[in-house]
């Protein structure tokens, strides 16, 4: 874990499946971490109106949905520089890819991908 960091990757990936409720390396963030961080961060009260725990879950584990199964390998390093590059964005806040991943994938999914059921 200090040399080379991992993310696993499915087309079926569903975090429910893996039961954390704390950071597991490799994982998506807990359905429940990213919620809040959503609370945290968006303050337009209609924007997170019809925002529920199953569509968070839904477009973070979309972020983890690859053709096949995957498993990424990096370089401790290059997470490093990752996270420095990111704390230097205008406007950036702590955790605020996971709050823009989910808002992203949501936007762009479609019917089918609202019905993607777990293996």
């Amino acid at each position: 874990d200090d040399i080379v960091g991992r993310a696993w990757f499915h087309p079926c990936y569903n975090s429910t499946d893996v039961g954390h409720t704390t950071i597991l390396p490799g994982h998506a963030i807990p359905t429940a971490i990213v919620q809040g961080f959503i609370h945290e961060q968006i303050k337009d009260k209609e924007r997170l109106q019809n925002l529920n725990l199953e569509d968070v879950q839904r477009g973070n584990d979309a972020v983890r949905w690859t053709p096949h199964a995957t498993i990424n390998l990096l370089r401790r390093s290059q997470l490093k520089i990752a996270k420095k590059v990111e704390s230097k964005l205008l406007n950036s806040r702590p955790n605020a890819i996971y709050v823009r991943n989910v808002f992203a994938m949501l936007a762009g999914e479609t019917e089918k991908d609202k019905k993607k059921k777990k293996i």
